[in-house]
């Protein structure tokens, strides 16, 4: 099933809703790992920066326990877009943290 531009705007509008009221309860130092299998931007890029305009969050480098994945996306700067190949459908994840200048 295909989902219109409608769609779209209206899980982005949930989207960005939910993720604002989650990073409320962040910690100073906290992180929040947002994911969607979507590669719809309205719902991955642009939700996040609905939160990044917000001075007291900021996107923070993705590392993880697998050595591999380290060297296939070391370039990442908090966000990490993963097309869809083989097995795996198309993937979105940013690693936000709380900064200290509440």
């Amino acid at each position: 099933m295909s989902k219109s531009e409608d769609d779209i705007q209206n899980i982005a509008k949930t989207q960005r809703n939910i993720l604002k009221n989650a990073v409320r309860y962040l910690k100073i130092g906290g992180k929040l790992v947002y994911s969607t299998c979507t590669l719809f931007d309205e719902e991955n890029k642009s939700v996040v920066d609905s939160v990044l305009e917000q001075d007291k969050y900021e996107l923070e480098k993705i590392r993880f326990c697998l050595p591999q994945l380290n060297e296939q996306f070391d370039a990442n700067a908090g966000s990490i877009t993963i097309l869809p190949h083989g097995q795996y459908d198309g993937f979105y994840i940013a690693k936000i943290a709380r900064c200290n200048n509440d």
